[in-house]
């Protein structure tokens, strides 16, 4: 019983997870919107390390939900050990070059204001995709508390 207990508590915590990952979502759909109704495309480049951190994050995104899915620790494990340590790591440099881009004025402000909200979310995905990946895999592993 202790066990089943541990499992559902697993789960309920990763339904929270995968909540707020919707959450972070809407909030990009927000941003995307915003710069569109005001015609503030990104710089290529920025352009470019969108599409290289999303590309990562959607990667997580499947593989916490496939761990929970099949119970497969390997797409648990791609994420505690690899993925999100890469999310992290392009968010650290997309948001130095970011800066960058706005010191050396090829980015004016507001556009600055969207792409940084849009690394922060992307970030946070990250994060919760880790914890799902942590909680699948005490659920295989049978050590979930």
């Amino acid at each position: 019983a202790d066990d089943l207990s541990g499992v559902l508590a697993g789960y309920v915590n990763a339904s929270s997870d995968l909540e707020r990952i919707g959450d972070h979502f809407e909030n990009l759909l927000e941003l995307s919107m915003l710069k569109k109704d005001r015609s503030v495309p990104f710089t290529s480049q920025a352009d470019v390390e969108f599409w290289d951190m999303y590309d990562t994050v959607e990667e997580a995104i499947m593989n916490a939900i496939g761990a929970l899915a099949t119970d497969d620790i390997q797409q648990a494990n791609k994420i505690i050990f690899e993925l999100e340590d890469a999310i992290d790591a392009k968010e650290k440099t997309y948001r130095r070059n970011h800066i960058e881009r706005i010191t050396l004025q090829e980015c004016d402000p507001e556009r600055g204001v969207i792409f940084a909200d849009v690394l922060s979310n992307l970030e946070r995905v990250g994060d919760h995709t880790h914890n799902i990946a942590l909680i699948a895999r005490d659920v295989i592993q049978g050590t979930a508390p």
